[in-house]
């Protein structure tokens, strides 16, 4: 299933992180595909990390997945396999000064 969780979204680089909204991940699911597009990059940024975080109760966070250097333009990295949880969500980091404008989607799907 494709998830839209941002269309334009402007990430600053401040001490607080910005999360996603958080979206299920169905039961025969366990492979999550990020889809980030970079508008622009501004006032010193110079790329996006992205970290998908898993939950079974929306409260208590992990780490699965850790996606860094995303640019300018369109970006698909390597899919996050074997997928536990009942939940993701995305956290946004800008590496450098400024801000980014981006779109995200999560693409969830069945592994064998």
């Amino acid at each position: 299933m494709k998830f839209t969780l941002s269309r334009k979204l402007s990430v600053p680089n401040v001490a607080a992180y910005d999360f996603s909204r958080a979206v299920p991940v169905g039961h025969h699911e366990n492979t999550i595909q990020l889809e980030a597009t970079i508008f622009s990059m501004n006032g010193g940024a110079s790329s996006l990390s992205v970290i998908l975080q898993g939950s079974n109760d929306k409260q208590n966070w992990t780490t699965v997945a850790t996606w860094t250097g995303l640019t300018t333009g369109f970006n698909t990295p390597a899919a996050a396999a074997d997928v536990t949880f009942a939940w993701v969500r995305l956290k946004h980091t800008v590496v450098g000064g400024g801000l980014i404008v981006l779109a995200a989607n999560l693409n969830t799907q069945h592994s064998a």
